[in-house]
């Protein structure tokens, strides 16, 4: 493998992984005004950074449940 390739590899997997550490921050300031569904702080996320950071609606279900658990938030039907 050529460096520039396995540069380009590592400095992929430290975004995707800085992008994860970032979610609680972003699903927890989207929620800081009024409740949102998944889909609204998805899109609240995109606007915020000028789609500089997207997540996938599984990710921020997966990631409200958690919160969920530990009672940082709360949900309606």
């Amino acid at each position: 493998m050529n460096n520039t390739k396995y540069t380009e590899q590592i400095l992929s997997s430290w975004e995707q992984t800085f992008q994860k550490g970032q979610l609680t921050f972003w699903v927890l300031l989207s929620l800081k005004d009024s409740p949102k569904s998944a889909e609204e702080i998805r899109t609240f996320i995109r606007s915020f950074t000028q789609d500089v950071i997207s997540y996938d609606e599984q990710s921020i279900y997966r990631a409200l449940r958690k919160y969920y658990k530990v009672e940082l938030v709360n949900f309606e039907m």
